[in-house]
């Protein structure tokens, strides 16, 4: 079964512009500088991706649709989060591609007038699970806590130019206070990262791309 890592890029203005055109190629670059790759709206060539963002292969105003790979001929995910891609360093590889991406959505949220990227990860399709705000600092963690060798959970990330904590107080936003599990208890999630190689945990917290 295939895995995709896709999602929504929301700018205060509409995609379908010259402003638009020219944010998207900058974006195409940004992945394509750290070696990864990120197919942009009509270009997203997985039906199943189309079906789960429930669009109709439409450019819907401010909502820019996107689907990540490791490469231009790569349509799913499968390299960059699934680990039995990679049979000796599998959670090392993954842990790296998505300290990348977490880099392309720091850069992306750099942009004039994007302000949120929402963030999918699946295991073929599935419904979308509740949408849960994360800094973008944990996005990496936040991610490879729902993989292991024998699963790939699905999650749905909103992560924001300006997190709900640094926001005015007269502005007040709904957060969660505490980690969802997507039906995997605490003590599951806690063991899987005691389990997780030493060298894993490093490239997580302090590694390099």
């Amino acid at each position: 079964m295939s895995h995709f890592l896709f999602g929504t890029i929301i700018s205060e203005s509409d995609w379908d512009s010259e402003k638009g055109d020219a944010d998207s190629r900058r974006i195409l670059q940004l992945a394509l500088s750290i070696d990864i790759n990120s197919f942009l709206g009509y270009a997203i060539p997985q039906d199943v991706v189309w079906r789960m963002l429930d669009n109709p292969r439409r450019i819907n105003g401010s909502r820019l649709p996107f689907l990540l790979s490791t490469s231009p001929i790569r349509d799913t995910s499968d390299e960059m989060i699934n680990p039995l891609q990679d049979l000796d360093n599998g959670l090392e590889t993954v842990a790296s591609y998505l300290r990348r991406v977490q880099s392309w959505v720091e850069s992306i949220l750099s942009i004039d007038h994007i302000h949120t990227v929402e963030m999918r990860m699946t295991e073929g399709y599935d419904s979308a699970p509740a949408l849960m705000e994360v800094d973008l600092k944990s996005l990496a963690l936040e991610l490879t806590r729902h993989i292991s060798w024998s699963y790939v959970d699905s999650i749905y990330l909103s992560i924001k130019k300006y997190p709900a904590a640094s926001r005015s107080a007269s502005s007040p936003t709904t957060t969660r206070t505490s980690l969802p599990t997507f039906g995997l208890s605490l003590n599951r999630l806690r063991q899987h990262w005691l389990n997780y190689p030493a060298r894993t945990q490093t490239i997580l917290q302090h590694g390099e791309l």
